[in-house]
């Protein structure tokens, strides 16, 4: 499995009598998607700096650089892609960190960022959910001429 994305906790947990072994290469970065699976008997993490994948052929092939700076080869039956997403931001006024997200704090005060827009480290649902809220009140306080001060920080 390429990525430690949360997908595959909710697919163990739900199907505890599969029969399999989980093999799988992340970046060290997403050591804390791990925890959920990590005591888990068919899952082995590997944490990569580096991961090169071998010619399309049965068994897959790989080579690892792992974040201990070990070279390892990885081979599998099957590859599955775990990674999540990748920020998808506008175009226009929306300021971008390096890292593609939108932190809150580097917006004009009329611009609010929401979900996995904000930040590669909150849940969709409960951060959009909170960022929808910080936009409603924000709009509420500005209409009324109250003071926003603090609101829409980071």
């Amino acid at each position: 499995m390429l990525g430690a994305d949360r997908p595959l906790g909710t697919l163990t947990r739900a199907h505890p009598e599969l029969r399999a072994r989980f093999l799988v290469a992340h970046p060290p970065g997403d050591a804390y998607k791990t925890e959920e699976v990590g005591q888990d008997d068919r899952v082995e993490l590997v944490a990569v700096r580096r991961l090169e994948l071998g010619a399309p052929s049965a068994p897959l092939r790989a080579e690892a650089l792992t974040a201990g700076g070990e070279r390892r080869a990885l081979t599998a039956d099957l590859a599955f892609l775990n990674l999540g997403s990748a920020p998808a931001p506008p175009g226009g006024s929306v300021v971008t960190a390096g890292s593609g997200y939108c932190p809150p704090g580097l917006q004009h005060p009329r611009i609010r960022t929401a979900g996995d827009l904000r930040s590669a480290r909150f849940q969709r649902i409960a951060t959009a959910m909170g960022s929808g809220s910080e936009a409603a009140l924000s709009a509420y306080y500005a209409a009324r001429g109250l003071a926003t001060d603090g609101v829409g920080g980071d």
